[in-house]
Parts: structure tokens; sequence; C-alpha cells
């Protein structure tokens, strides 16, 4: 019988069913699961939590010096490898990104944006030796984590590193537990890629390699050549070892030799072999070992240990569990990761140049260990057990979203985060987009150059990147002004006290800042109060500097901060109270350092009506209003000269008596000065300290006042009190303490005035009130609380009392001033439109004659002035007051006015009848 042949038909693609019915080819990696739908979302997320609005920051001093040299590089001016500016690879990676999506913010922070989102993927890859809980929460960690969050949106080596890093022990537990040859090649070409990253990677590689090593000394000491890693080593044969090797260092070989355009990169002839100059493999490692001793930043030892529970509580609280469970459990990837991250702590703590960025390389084996602990903890408890741990991850989870909002979003440019450092400041980018706007003003004929940058300190940095498109004469860097021709010239505060004066007959000039950065009174942290030097070496203190701790800095200074002992500041509630302040409210935990910049426009070019007295600066941040100008005359001015006390280094708030005595509030040098109406030192009282007659060393005082009978009531900011004087100065008492419930707690006393019953009115601006008291410091009653409702406050930075008993508060943050009862009766309010949310750039008031309300306006260096009711009388605006703060009425149409930045005080007359309509 015959049988048919079968019918030849074309095959149909192997197809496996998924979860949910789709047919899926079979060359995907398995069944598309909820656990990789899941996954999808986290790196989604991730992603857009990363590229959201990632250009609008401005560019930090190093993504500008990375950002433009990759610039060079896409504009065919070629690369060549600098150990200043860590490895090779980013500029590459940028350029590309330049020639595919154009230069810009966004573009330079591509790569950062991609090996952070990276990252978050990676644990996927490691679920056999984290558990799948395990490796689930340690992409969610990493999505979330503050510091990697505002990291990845940063043009920094860092967060490259930890990719590849990451990618490394992928590569090498995959290898381990499948003995895949294919694990080996992606080792050889992650190590090449951390390493063409930055030096930093050396330190992985100790890390990694002196783990194995123990462990190859293990395996041959218990088990000769049979050991567990001898044999996996030995099964993949010398040929794929081989292969490994020539791939890493041809990539090594690529991108150090810039793609061999510059042998250099691999071998520099040119400098000794044991040179720091060297400008090559062999020259980075060198040039980051002086590094060491340089210790730029000069942050203390402990410095990580600050960061860790300031913004990473899950690496924090699952972390140190995780490692007493890796002790406990001897398991060998659980000990890899704890050894991972105990020994990258140590050395990154122990290495000189301490900075938030690297900061990453410790947290990230922290976070994985972490995830590893809380993952097998959810795989072995059930019930109550299992969902106290859920509400625990849910919480800490809440936590750092906050803190990674804050950090990431709200203030990616403002300092009140510790991991913001030296940050440049939004001025820069607005400044140069202004500046770049004026120039077609300018004849073709106009000798070059058109704009000047100083380069004293900061090398002109980040203005080269936003000058970038500029021809190149048309820009130049310069550390003298002198004789200056340029239109537009861009100055620090040294080279503007220098040069300001004969300048100023020929430009306008504004003020901005440069950068900033978060207070660093942490570095004054010791054990041992009457001891000097550092934390990590206290010495006896030479006479008069008891309860000083000194820390060097990047350029071999050596600076003081005030003492702060540890183990009171740990029992200490006002301690929790700033923490918890500034985790609620991200309120600094002091004054925030600054480079302020000087924008000099020359006058032929300026907006018309730009720097005369009166008028806004050049280019006005924020938008502050039109008032009309106020004819004034300079009576004295003094403060800047003199002997050690007779030196103002931070005037802030000031009063007068009727004796003609002036009484200023000097914040740094924590003392009272005082002085003539004419600008004679009279004396000063006050130093720093906590005892009786003394004030915070951290920033006080901040304000004065003077009571009928001549005394003195002195707002020790910091202090969390009120002290009282004599007209001499003599000490007479004290009364408040911190915190933010009770008749006499405090939180930042900032400001005081004297009503004319006598009574003292405070603005205890942390607990958004003004409490008031009795001459002797009984508590009488509160009013106000925070919000934006009228009689509330967000920030109320000042307070004055009229002759007729009404009150007027500047209530900074909600950019107004309100008016109220001697009672606490809300009655009305203006608003002031140059004051700005968010700074610490605090305005002063003063009530004047007839009842006319004087207020200082910092960032746009005025003083502002008011009928009773909030009718706008006019304004002093003079390039002479470049950060006015303080301010005090005097007899005969006369104010005192502080200037903070200049370390001045003005007397200067009105001539104009403010209590007439001005027109």
């Amino acid at each position: 019988m015959a049988v048919a042949a079968p019918v030849r038909t074309a095959p149909k693609p192997a197809v496996i069913p998924s979860e949910n019915g789709l047919q899926l080819p079979r060359w995907l990696p398995g069944s598309i699961s909820r656990e990789h739908l899941l996954y999808a979302g986290i790196v989604l997320g991730a992603f857009t939590l990363r590229i959201w609005d990632v250009g609008a920051r401005a560019m930090h001093h190093d993504e500008s010096l990375h950002a433009t040299y990759a610039w060079y590089l896409f504009k065919g001016q070629g690369y060549s490898y600098n150990p200043v500016m860590h490895g090779p690879l980013q500029f590459f990676v940028m350029a590309l990104f330049y020639l595919l999506f154009g230069d810009s913010e966004t573009t330079a922070r591509l790569f950062a944006v991609l090996c952070g989102t990276g990252l978050v993927i990676l644990p996927y890859f490691l679920r056999p030796h984290l558990g799948r809980q395990g490796a689930l929460i340690a992409s969610i960690a990493l999505a979330i984590s503050p510091a990697f969050l505002y990291y990845s949106r940063f043009a920094r080596d860092d967060v490259y590193l930890d990719f590849f890093s990451l990618l490394m022990v992928v590569a090498i537990w995959g290898f381990l537990r499948t003995r895949r040859r294919s694990y080996i090649y992606l080792l050889a070409c992650s190590a090449a890629l951390a390493m063409t990253t930055m030096e930093a990677a050396y330190i992985t590689f100790f890390v990694f390699a002196t783990f194995f090593l123990a462990l190859l000394s293990r395996d041959l000491l218990s088990g000769g050549a049979g050991g567990a890693l001898p044999a996996a080593v030995r099964e993949v044969g010398s040929r794929t070892w081989i292969r490994s090797g020539l791939l890493f260092v041809a990539v090594v070989v690529l991108f150090y030799s810039s793609f061999f355009t510059n042998p250099y990169g691999l071998w520099d002839p040119r400098y000794g072999l044991m040179s720091g100059s060297r400008q090559d493999i062999l020259g980075g490692l060198l040039y980051w070992q002086t590094q060491h001793g340089v210790a730029r930043g000069g942050q203390p030892w402990f410095y990580y240990l600050l960061l860790f529970p300031l913004y990473e509580q899950f690496a924090v609280i699952f972390g140190l569990a995780g490692a007493l469970w890796a002790l406990l459990r001897r398991h060998l990837f659980t000990a890899f990761l704890l050894y991972w991250a105990v020994m990258s702590l140590v050395v990154y703590s122990w290495a000189g140049e301490k900075m938030p960025w690297l900061f990453l390389h410790p947290l990230l084996p922290a976070i994985v260990l972490a995830a590893a602990f809380a993952g097998r903890l959810l795989e072995r408890v059930q019930g109550p057990g299992r969902r106290a741990v859920l509400t625990l991850l849910g919480i800490l989870l809440v936590l750092e979203i906050h803190s990674a909002q804050a950090l990431t979003y709200a203030d990616g440019a403002n300092p009140t985060e510790m991991l913001i450092y030296v940050q440049t400041s939004n001025d820069v980018p607005m400044v140069a987009s202004e500046v770049i706007k004026l120039l077609p003003r300018l004849s073709r004929s106009q000798a070059r150059p058109l704009i000047e940058v100083d380069s004293a300190d900061l090398q002109g940095w980040p203005f080269e990147w936003y000058f970038r498109n500029l021809p190149p004469r048309d820009v130049s860097y310069t550390s003298t002004f002198a004789g200056a021709r340029a239109p537009v010239l861009i100055m620090l505060s040294p080279e503007n006290g220098t040069y300001s004066a004969p300048l100023r007959s020929r430009y306008v000039v504004a003020r901005y800042r440069w950068n900033w950065w978060f207070p660093e009174d942490y570095k004054g942290l010791t054990f041992d109060h009457g001891m000097c030097g550092t934390a990590t070496k206290e010495v006896p203190c030479p006479s008069g500097q008891e309860g000083t701790t000194f820390q060097r800095t990047g350029s071999g200074n050596v600076q003081a901060f005030p003492a702060i002992d540890v183990w009171p500041a740990l029992v200490d509630a006002s301690t929790w109270h700033h923490l918890w302040n500034w985790f609620v409210f991200r309120t600094p935990f002091g004054q925030r350092g600054a480079r302020l910049l000087y924008l000099y426009v020359r006058k032929d070019i300026a907006p018309a009506g730009a720097g005369s007295v009166g008028q806004s600066p050049v280019v006005p941040t924020p938008a502050p209003g039109r008032y009309l100008s106020l004819a004034f005359r300079e009576l004295a001015h003094f403060g800047a000269s003199g002997g050690p006390l007779q030196r103002l280094t931070d005037p802030r708030g000031l009063a007068a008596s009727n004796a003609g005595k002036l009484y200023v509030a000097d914040a740094l040098a924590h003392r009272i000065s005082m002085w003539s109406l004419r600008g004679r030192f009279l004396g000063s009282f006050g130093q720093a300290g906590s005892g009786p007659g003394q004030f915070n060393p951290n920033l006080s005082p901040m304000d004065a006042a003077v009571g009928k009978n001549g005394r003195i009531y002195v707002a020790d900011w910091w202090g969390d009190r009120v002290e009282m004087f004599g007209p001499a100065g003599r000490f007479q008492g004290s009364w408040g303490h911190a915190g933010s419930a009770g008749n006499n707690t405090f939180y930042g006393p900032r400001s005081l005035a004297v009503a004319p019953n006598g009574n003292i009115y405070v603005a205890d601006t942390g607990n958004e009130q003004i409490a008031v008291f009795s001459p002797s410091g009984r508590f009488l009653f509160r009013f106000g609380g925070r919000g934006p409702l009228p009689g509330q406050f967000d920030e109320p930075s000042a307070v004055a009392v009229a002759p007729n008993g009404q009150v007027y508060v500047a209530d900074m943050w909600n950019q107004r001033i309100e008016r109220f009862s001697s009672r606490g009766g809300y009655l009305s309010s203006w608003s002031v439109k140059g004051w700005a949310f968010g700074s610490y750039q605090e305005p002063y008031i003063a009530v004047l004659h007839d009842g006319v309300v004087a207020v200082t306006d910092p960032q746009n260096d005025r003083v502002l002035f008011y009928g009773p009711e909030g009718r706008a009388l006019g304004q002093i605006h003079d390039p002479s007051l470049t950060l006015p703060t303080g301010i005090a009425a005097l007899p005969g149409n006369r104010v005192a006015v502080s200037d903070a930045t200049a370390g001045q005080v003005y007397i200067l007359k009105l001539l104009n009848r403010l209590n007439a309509p001005l027109g």
C-alpha cells in the first residue's frame, strides 16, 4: 500500500505562551511575566525621573569643564587625556550625543541619565543571589535614592563608574554561577570602561581583587588545586582569559590614546617617571595620589557618616541589619557585599578628597546589601512580621522620595542640601543669556574683547560653557581689570573690591551669586570642646583659642570652625529641632557660603536708565517692581577699616539710642559694636560662646533693640534666646531656650523691637510667630503661625513697632509686610515684589517719623519706603549698596543702613519729604 508523502510547508516561528496568552517569539528571554512588567515600569519611572527637566539646573563647575571639552572634541579640536578631568570615556560619549541631538545642558547630562537608569535594571540579573524580592527592592531603592537620583542628572563620572562597577559584579557572579565564557568578556569590557571613566576605578579594582585573592587563598589552602574558585578559573581555559585580556587592553588603548590621535595618553615621556604632571595612565594614578595630601574640600573623616542618615535611611537601617546578617549567615555573595560596602566606606573616608558625589561609591554596595537582607526577610517572615517589614519599607520609601524631590527638583541649584556642593547659581546662565542679548547693541568696529571674565579663582568656569558659541576673540579671561575697556565685565568679589571705584563712572553694576554651598558648621564637630586641631587629631589649644577646630582646605590654608561637642549635641533638643526643620522644611543648619558675581555693563549699551539712582540693576532678579527714586546724601560710613575690633565682618541688625549711639549686630564676629552717628567707634561687647553675655558661635547675634532706659536687647539667633545688657554692654540677664512649644521657647529669634510701652516684640522666625515680652523678659503673648493667610507668616525675618504702637512684620517668604495692632490683631498687609521665596538674605524693617515704614531689599540692593498703610513712597538704590540688610530710624530724616557684603554701615539723610506725595 502506498503512503502519501507528507506535504512540505514553511515552518512557523517557534512561540511560547505568556501568562496573558500573547504569542511571543522564542528568542525572548522568557515569558513576559508580571515581574518583567514590574521591572519595565521601574526602569521607565527611573528614566523619567532622571530625564525630566534635566537641563534646567545651572552647570556645576565640574560639569561645565566636561561638557566644554567634549564640545571642543565635537567641533573638531580633538581631545587629549588630562587626569584633572578624569577618564576619557565621557568626552567621546558626550560628543556623540552632541552630534545626534545638539549641544545643550540636557545632552551633556544624557550619559549620566542613561547610566543612572542602567543601574536600576542591573539587580534583575543578580536575582539568583539577591533573591527575587531582594533584587526588586534593590531596583526600587536605586531608582528613588536621593543621592543616585541627583547625581544621575549630573555630568560627572561617578554614576558612570557605579554602573560599570555593578556590571562587573553581574559578570563575576554570573560566571561563578554558570561558568559561561560570555561573562568573562562582559567583565573585561565593563572593567575597561570603568578604567576609562575615572581613576577611582582603581579603588573598585582593589576592593574586588582583595576579596577574591583572599577567597582564592582560602580555596588553595583548604582544597589545594581543587578549590572552587581555582577550578572555575581553570575551567574557562587560557584562550578565553587571553582574549578577554586583549579586549580589556584594546578598549583602554582606544580611549586613552584618543583613538590613536594622542599616544601621550598611553605613555607620556615628556615628564619624569614619577611626575604628577604626566598626561597618561600612570600620570592619572600619580596625580590623584598627590591630591590625597591636598584634601580639597577639607571634609572631616566622618563626612560620609553624616550623609548616610541624612539621605539614605534605607541603606542605614537595612544595611546595618544586613551586615549583621552577612556575618552570621556566612554566605559567599553576602560576604562579598559586606566586604565591598565596608572597604569602600573605609577607603573613601580615608582618602583626602571627600566630596558628595564620591558618596555614591560606598552607597552602592550598602543599598544592594540592604536590599538583599530586606528581600530575605520578606521571604522568611509571615503574618504580622511581614506586614511590619513592609510598613517600615513603605515609611522609608516615603522619606527618601521626600528628600529626593527636595534635593533634585525643588532645590537642585539651591544649597539647602548637604549633597549640593559649590553649586553654580542659576544667576549665572541668566546673566550669560542677558549679556549675549546685549552684544548686538555694539557696532562691528568695537575693539575686542567684548566680554572680560574674572579668572582669578574659578578660571572663568562655567562661563566658558555658556559663552562657547561666541567667537573666541569676543571673550577674554583675566585676573586684572585695571584699565578695562570691554563693554561687559564679569568679576568676583575680591576683584570687584579692588577695581570697582574707577569703573563705576563708566559702568552700571549688578550683583548676583556665582556659586554657593551648604553651611559647613559640621566641620567643627569635635569630641573634646577643650581641645583644638581636628576631630581626628585633637591637640591642646593655644591661649585664647579654646573651643575651635581647624580643617585644612584645598588651597592648603587652615580654616577655623567653632567647636561643636558631639555628645552634648546629640542629647541637645535644639539639635533634633534643627534636624527636624531641615528634613521637613529643608531649612539649612546655618548660613550658606557664596561667591558673589558682579556684572559691569558699559553705560552706552545698558538699558535706558539702568544703574542711575533709584533704578533696577541691568538684569534684575527677581523682578523687583517699580519705585520712584528718592534723593539722599551720605553723611558717614564706617566699619571697613580700623583695628580688628572696629572692622565689621557681617553687620546685620541696627539699633539707635536716644543718647546718639548706634548698636551694630556683627553676626560673624559674635559681638555688638557701638558707634557714634558720625562713625566714631565707641567699643564693643560679646564673644562667641553659650555663656552669659556670649553669642552662639554659628551665626549670632542678628539684631539689637534699645529700651527707654537704655537697656540693650540682643537676638542671639542660634542661641535661641534674648540677652539683656546695660548701655555700656554689661550683661544683665537673658531668657528663652530652643523649642516649639511653651512660653519662653524660640527657634531662631532673628529680630526684635521695643514698643512705646517698653514691651519687647521678638520675630521668632523658625516658629513663624511674634513673641511679646515685658521689659524684664516675662512672657506676655504670641501671635502669627505658619501659612499664607492674613495674620500668618512664612519666614518672618524682622519686626518693628511704630510710635502709635502698631506692629510691622517683614513676612519675607510670603513677600509682604503685615501690620498688626499692639495686641497682635491683624490690620492689613501689602506685597514687596523684590523679596524672593526661599532666600536667606533676610530684610529688616524700621519705622521712621510720621509712621513711614522703611525696609531693606538685599537681593535688589535697595531700601524701600512706604506709608503707614502700604502706599509706596520710593526707594534708595545706589551702586554703593551691595547688600543692604539692617536698618534703623534716626532723628532728622536720617536712616542707618548696614551692608553685609561690604562690611560697612552708612548714615543717609533723605532729601524728600516722605509724608507728602512724591511726584
